[in-house]
């Protein structure tokens, strides 16, 4: 089985959308340097400017990281391991198949027990139903080739 990656953002980024972002980033950071180097003498008295300033470079750099690609959700399951990011600022998490105890599946999330005790939560939005289920049957089928015990959890 070859790695199957599932994008889990609600709408697939472009190239030029990436490079906008990556413009609008460099432009947000550019514009608080120079706001900070024009305004030296203002900041020392109004200690709100600090607060537009840092909320600037951070949305800079923001837009920065996003328009890379590294704030992109997604699943890739292969024949012995998943990975997946579930939130835009977590790191990916990867589990491999001894790592996995068992798979419970409900109606918009997977839940991975794991052997050490823990739980990992991914959480699926409703705005694309057909890919839900997709994914669901290739992680039951992942599942079912390296014999993980599954658990099917209709919620009410």
């Amino acid at each position: 089985m070859e790695i199957k990656r599932y994008s889990l953002e609600i709408r697939e980024n472009n190239t030029i959308i990436r490079v906008f972002r990556i413009i609008f980033g460099i432009t947000c950071v550019g514009v608080a340097i120079f706001w900070l180097v024009y305004n030296l003498n203002a900041l020392k008295t109004e200690n709100k400017l600090w607060i537009t300033l840092i909320f600037l470079t951070a949305f800079g750099l923001y837009l920065i990281w996003s328009g890379l690609g590294y704030g992109y959700r997604f699943i890739d399951i292969s024949n012995d391991h998943i990975c997946f990011r579930k939130n835009s600022f977590l790191k990916k998490a990867q589990y491999k198949v001894p790592e996995i105890e068992k798979i419970g599946f409900y109606p918009l999330k997977v839940v991975f027990y794991l052997r050490t005790g823990r739980k990992d939560l991914l959480r699926f939005g409703v705005s694309d139903i057909e890919k839900v289920e997709s994914i669901k049957d290739d992680l039951m089928k992942f599942a079912v080739n390296n014999n993980i015990c599954t658990e099917l959890i209709n919620e009410m």
